[in-house]
C-alpha cells in the first residue's frame, strides 16, 4: 500500500502487484480446480485484481505516460465469470494447466524423486 492524501492505495507500481496473481493465486486455484475445493477468497482477489488492473492501464494509456509500461499482465481476465481459470492466457502464468498437466497424478510426478516415480 502507498500513502496518498485522503489515505491509502494499491502500490500498483509494484512487482508484487503484477506477478503475485498469475504466479500466486491462479496458480493456486488451478491446484484447487483439480482438488475440488472451493476458492471463493480466492476467487474474489483474483476478480478484484483484474478489475484493478483494467482501471490501472486505462488511466497510464489516457495520461499518455512518458515512462516505459510493462503492460505483459495488463487487462488479462485469468478467471472467467463460471469460476474457471481461462485458457487462452493460461500460458502466461505458472499454472500447471498451462504447461498440459491435467491431472493431479502429472504435477505431483514432476515434484518427486527419479526413484519414487519409478
Amino acid at each position: 500500500m502507498v500513502e496518498c492524501p485522503g489515505g491509502v492505495r494499491p502500490a500498483t507500481e509494484s512487482r508484487l502487484f503484477w506477478e503475485d496473481i498469475p504466479f500466486g493465486l491462479v496458480i493456486l486455484k488451478d491446484l484447487a480446480l483439480h482438488l475440488g475445493f472451493p476458492t471463493p477468497s480466492f476467487d474474489f482477489m483474483i476478480r478484484w485484481h483484474q478489475q484493478v488492473r483494467i482501471a490501472f492501464l486505462l488511466t497510464v494509456v489516457e495520461s499518455a505516460s512518458d515512462g516505459p509500461l510493462d503492460a505483459q499482465f495488463m487487462g488479462k481476465t485469468f478467471l472467467r465469470d463460471d469460476g474457471t481459470l481461462n485458457p487462452s492466457v493460461l500460458h502466461e502464468t505458472g499454472c500447471p494447466s498451462g504447461y498440459g498437466l491435467q491431472h493431479l497424478d502429472q504435477i505431483v510426478a514432476g515434484s518427486l524423486p527419479v526413484a519414487s516415480r519409478l
